[in-house]
This record gives structure tokens, C-alpha cells and sequence, in this order.
């Protein structure tokens, strides 16, 4: 803003006062000395994060520097309680890229989790130089080695330099591509090659990418080749190598949380450029995204205080026909979770169930008609695995029972089996326990009609509990009893032991343990606290207390001044910012000042008084300006030119 803005606006606001121009400059002057940094942007932004870290030392920091020209040139960071809720909900973890965050064109990396109220949460940030599989394979180890943990299941874009990195960190990984991105790039790729051919193909990949047998899947895949020889070097060198990442038949036995693209993390990196541009220092980046995750923090804490509030409205459903069930899942979900186990359970009555006497026979169906042009993840009444695949890695004489599950009144939906184990646990062709963690509708209407369908809180994941029961410990299990619709439970701890109730067969065909395994500070606190007690134990046994003090005190004091020279060196030394490109034009959010010459374009208004009466206000020819043209410059005539 300007010093004549800025003069006339204090005119105008105070109307008494005498303000003079100059004097107004000097204060302009001195203030902008006050306010102008003494170090630069990239030296500001990391003496800001370390001063956090002295408060709270959990702050995980990690810059990189090019050594040469001590330029900044890649950062990772985490907040403390940013490292509590990655250590909680790591099994499904989404990252993505985004670039014109900052006036040195960085690259801005976000790393998003679905919390148990089943909202994003920003667990980890960096901003890194380039996107090549040494820096990807930097920031993995880094996340990596903030709770010990790994990701369960992974989700990004193809890039091939991070799934090679994925590759090479993640060993146990689940790394699944965004089906959304695969979209895009068949478009890109493939649409100029096939014209009027490329929606046909469309329909036929899709139809080969929904097939449940993998078996099945090559089939087509080969058919597909042959039927589109154009498309063969892409699909066989860029898509078949990751088929396991993209594929229903690979997809759908892993909890995904109901996830299929990188959408989420999309939608926060749009919330991000809301406040950030390419005129953004790195100070404002690092500031954002603490203030993102602080306010998707409070938004699940006020949500689960309204959860607590007591509320009575006319009865439902569940108080008809699920209350017992009702009072435990409000006990021990979240307030999302809760209402989406709600529905299937009210949708559970519009389902008709038959028990299947002899089911082997479908163990010998091994394809399905699917041939719908959407992903078989957006059709909600499709069975999303075979029911010989479902069981294929059960022992027989386990099953109980076998339940044929389908739509009241004949509408137009394939079946559901709902498979009974000896375990108590069940599995179902909708996957819907597998793959988003919530019981299905199907499996309440057969607990309608079979005392052998049980219901367990510990059917549902623990990451889905609220957090006054996160911890939930094996004791408490025992105590908990199994629930069937029509009575309030189907016998005591004695009849129906948790033992018999193991889930193991659930657990197998999951994939992925049930409870997330934190290593966060509170853990390493108790892990190290186990030696610490033994070994002064020790020393009072015998008698080298004043020994052991002073080993703990020289540990103490050692790992301080390591720590201090490390801050030390960083704020001490000279950090260059990293290389600023410029752009053409205008920075974006600048202010023009009075001295700057204003373009405006002038605007011609037209004279339309005189109207003639033959071609309906027909405009006369003479009164309309004419619309500005090139001369020649010899002849001074339009329509061609001469230097």
C-alpha cells in the first residue's frame, strides 16, 4: 500500500487531525526497520522451530542442506501431538505433493491419516527441492523413524520415483495408487492413440480392473492387449508391473477405510493454497500447517463433547430393535463411526436371508458378471469377493453356517454370503468389516434368524474407538458379553467364554492386527524405565548408589550439550535460502504503489440514441466506435502493415 493510500485513508478516518505527508513517510520508514528480519527466510523459519523444540522437546526437525552453499534445500517436521496420532493411526496413511506454496518454488509434501472420527489429520510435513527417489527415500525413513512404526497401508499418485521409494523403505507396506490419478493418465496416455476407440477399451479395463479372480484378471488383461495392440507398451511397462496396487482382487482383503483415492489429501492441500501463494515465505508454510492440525484437532474434541451431551427424541429404530446393541457401540465409538454402524444396522431390514443347507456348490463359481462402467468399490450392493476366495483359507468343518442374503421385493442386486465361523467371528462377501471396519448390514438381519451370529465390540477395530476407550485392555474384553437381536445376550461368561469368541480367522483373512502397535513416547518411557529400576536395584544392593548417580548425571549433561551444539550450529551458521525463482509479472497479493503506472483499460460507451426503424434497433453505423486495429505505417490503412 502506498503513502498516498495510506495518506488518504488517515484523512478520512480522522478528519481533525493535521497529518503531514513527510512525517507520515518517517514513521513509514522506521516501522519497516523494525519489522524487516534480521536473518533470512529459511534461517527465521528454522531459529522459530527450534525455539518450539526447547519448549517441547518431542519436536521431530529434520532440515538438509546443500553443503556446498549451505542453502537449506529439504525439511521435515513434526509436532508432538502430531506424533501421538501417526503412532495411533498409521494403518492407513495417504501422501501427496503440491507445488506454489512459497516464493522458492518448494515443493510442499503433506502425509494425512483418517482419525477415528473418520476426519483428515495432517500427521507430518516437508518441503523438499525435487521429487527424485533419494529425497522420497530421506522423508519415508524420517516418518519412519518418528514412532518406530511403519504404514499398514499406503495410498499416493503413480510416481514412479516414490513408489520405487515406498519399495525400498516399506518392505511390509501395503502401497496402494489413486484410481482417480490411473483415470487421468489413461486419458492422457491413450486417448490420442485410440479416438473414437478409447471409450470401448475404457469399458473393457474397467471391467478387467473389477474381475475378483485373479485368474480371471490375466484372462482379460491378455484379451485386452490382443483387442487394442495401440495401448500394449503403456499398459504392459507403466500399469501391469503395480497391478497388486490398483486391482479389485488385491484391494479389497486390506483395511482401506473405505479409500480409493488421494482425494482427502487433495482436499487439504486446496485448504492450504487458500492461504499460501508463490509470494509465501517459508515461515507462513510451517505456520499453516500447525494451524490446519490444530483445527482439525478441536474439531474431533468438540465433536465427541456433543457426542456426551445427553439427547432424547422420538424412539428409532435402534431403541426398537438394536437397544442393548445401541448402548455399547455409543459407549465405546465415535460419534461418525457410530451413526455409519447405525445405518447399516438400519438397513439391515430391508434385506430377506435364507440358510444355505449345502454350499459347497459355490465353491465351484469362480467368476462373476459385473459389467459396469464405474469402479465395483462405488456400487454398494455388489459383492466385492467370490465366496470360494472368502473361504478358501478356512478349514471346512469350521463353518457353521452359510446365509444367503438379497434385497426385499426382487430387487435387481447380486446375493451376499454371510459365512458363520466356529470362532465366533464371520466373514462376508460384501467385505465391508475387511475393508472399512464397520459390521455389515447383511450380518445383523442373519443375527435376526441365527443364534450362531454373535456380536462383539471387539468385532470392530480399535481405531475406531473413542478416546476414553483407545486402551482397551484383554480384561476388559472378558468382561464383555456377546449380543443377539431379540434377547439381551446369549448367555453368561461362563456358557460363552471369550475364549471360543478368538476372531482368529477374522484376524487372518484381515491381513493386519487389529490393534495399531504405538512405539511414542509414553512406551519408550516405560521400556526405559524397566532398566532404569533394575539397574538401581543394582546399585543399593550393592552399595554404588553415588556411582550410578553420577554415570546418570554425566549422561545427562553430555546428551544437553549435544543437543545444544546441534541448535546451536544451525541458528549459528550462515543459512542461505534456497534458490528463488522469479516469475514473470506481478507477485500474486501485491499491492501496487501510487508511483507504479495503473493499465486501466478505458472503457467505450456506445451512443444508441439513434435507432433506425428497418432492422429493429438496428445501432447506426456511424455512431458505433470502431473497434481499434493496426495501421500500416506508409499508408495509414487497416487490415495490413508495413514497417
Amino acid at each position: 500500500m502506498g503513502l498516498s493510500t495510506q495518506y488518504n485513508l488517515l484523512v478520512a478516518l480522522f478528519p481533525d487531525k493535521v497529518i503531514n505527508k513527510k512525517d507520515l513517510s518517517n514513521a513509514i520508514q522506521q516501522f519497516k526497520k523494525q519489522a524487516k528480519p534480521s536473518k533470512n527466510d529459511a534461517c527465521q523459519m528454522l531459529t522459530e522451530l527450534y525455539l518450539k523444540k526447547d519448549e517441547d522437546p518431542r519436536w521431530i526437525i529434520k532440515p538438509r542442506f546443500d553443503v556446498g552453499e549451505r542453502r537449506l534445500n529439504s525439511l521435515f517436521w513434526m509436532s508432538p501431538d502430531q506424533i501421538n496420532a501417526y503412532g495411533k493411526y498409521n494403518d492407513i496413511v495417504i501422501i501427496d505433493t503440491t507445488s506454489k506454496t512459497n516464493q522458492f518454488d518448494m515443493i510442499l509434501m503433506l502425509v494425512i491419516v483418517v482419525d477415528n472420527n473418520f476426519r483428515n489429520l495432517i500427521v507430518a510435513a516437508a518441503i523438499i527441492e525435487d521429487e527424485t527417489e533419494a529425497t522420497f527415500s530421506w522423508l519415508l525413513q524420517e516418518l519412519k523413524n518418528s514412532c518406530d512404526v511403519t504404514p499398514i497401508t499406503l495410498y499416493s499418485d503413480a510416481d514412479p520415483a516414490l513408489i520405487s521409494a515406498v519399495k525400498k523403505n516399506y518392505l511390509e507396506t501395503h502401497h496402494f495408487h489413486c484410481i482417480f490419478h490411473i483415470e487421468l493418465n489413461l486419458r492422457k496416455k491413450l486417448k490420442g492413440k485410440l479416438h473414437d476407440q478409447f471409450e470401448p477399451f475404457h469399458a473393457k479395463f474397467l471391467a478387467m480392473r473389477n474381475s475378483l479372480c485373479p485368474k480371471k484378471f490375466e484372462t482379460e488383461w491378455k484379451k485386452l492387449i490382443n483387442e487394442f495392440p495401440a495401448c500394449k507398451q503403456y499398459l504392459t511397462k507403466v500399469l501391469y508391473p503395480c497391478k497388486n496396487s490398483w486391482a479389485s482382487f488385491a484391494i479389497n482383503r486390506n483395511f482401506t477405510a473405505g479409500i480409493q483415492s488421494t482425494q482427502r489429501v487433495e482436499v487439504t492441500n486446496r485448504i492450504v493454497k487458500e492461504k499460501l501463494n508463490r509470494s509465501s515465505c517459508l515461515t507462513d508454510v510451517v505456520g499453516e500447517i500447525q494451524r490446519i492440525f490444530d483445527q482439525q484437532s478441536k474439531k474431533a474434541i468438540i465433536s465427541e463433547c456433543k457426542n456426551e451431551i445427553p439427547t432424547r427424541g422420538i424412539p428409532s429404530i435402534m431403541d426398537e430393535y438394536f437397544p442393548n446393541l445401541d448402548k455399547i457401540l455409543r459407549e465405546y465409538l465415535t460419534p461418525q463411526i457410530l451413526q455409519k454402524q447405525r445405518d447399516q444396522m438400519a438397513q439391515s431390514l430391508c434385506y430377506d436371508t435364507v440358510l444355505i443347507e449345502d454350499w459347497k456348490p459355490l465353491l465351484g463359481i469362480t467368476d462373476d458378471s459385473y459389467q459396469q462402467e464405474i469402479a465395483r468399490e462405488d456400487d454398494y450392493d455388489q459383492p466385492q469377493s467370490l465366496f470360494s476366495l472368502l473361504v478358501e483359507n478356512i478349514p471346512h468343518n469350521n463353518i457353521l453356517q452359510v446365509w444367503k442374503v438379497t434385497r426385499h421385493r426382487g430387487q435387481k442386486s447380486e446375493p451376499q454370503y454371510i459365512v458363520l465361523l466356529n470362532d465366533g467371528s464371520h466373514l462376508c462377501t460384501c467385505l465391508w468389516l475387511i475393508n472399512r471396519g464397520v459390521i455389515c448390514r447383511h450380518f445383523f438381519r442373519v443375527m435376526s434368524y441365527s443364534a450362531n451370529a454373535q456380536f462383539h465390540i471387539s468385532l470392530i477395530p480399535q481405531r475406531w474407538y473413542n478416546n476414553n476407550k483407545y486402551n482397551f485392555e484383554q480384561h476388559e474384553k472378558n468382561i464383555l458379553v456377546s449380543f443377539h437381536i431379540g434377547e439381551n445376550e446369549l448367555g453368561d461368561e461362563s456358557e460363552h467364554p471369550l475364549s471360543q469368541l478368538s476372531f482368529q480367522h477374522l484376524m487372518n483373512f484381515r491381513q493386519t492386527s487389529n490393534v495399531v502397535q504405538v512405539q511414542g513416547p509414553k512406551q519408550k518411557y516405560g521400556f526405559g524405565m524397566g532398566y532404569a529400576k533394575k539397574a538401581l536395584d543394582l546399585a543399593i544392593r550393592t552399595d554404588k548408589v553415588d556411582e550410578f548417580v553420577d554415570q546418570v548425571k554425566c549422561f545427562i549433561e553430555n546428551t544437553k550439550a549435544e543437543l545444544s551444539e546441534q541448535q546451536e550450529n544451525v541458528i549459528s551458521m550462515h543459512i542461505g535460502d534456497p534458490l528463488k525463482v522469479q516469475h514473470k509479472g506481478r507477485q500474486p497479493n501485491r499491492y501496487k504503489s501510487c508511483g507504479e503506472p495503473q493499465r486501466k483499460k478505458s472503457k467505450h460507451i456506445q451512443d444508441i440514441t439513434n435507432i433506425t426503424n428497418k432492422n429493429c434497433e438496428e445501432v447506426v453505423e456511424s455512431q458505433v466506435d470502431k473497434k481499434r486495429e493496426r495501421h500500416c505505417k506508409k499508408c495509414g490503412q487497416p487490415s495490413h502493415y508495413a514497417p
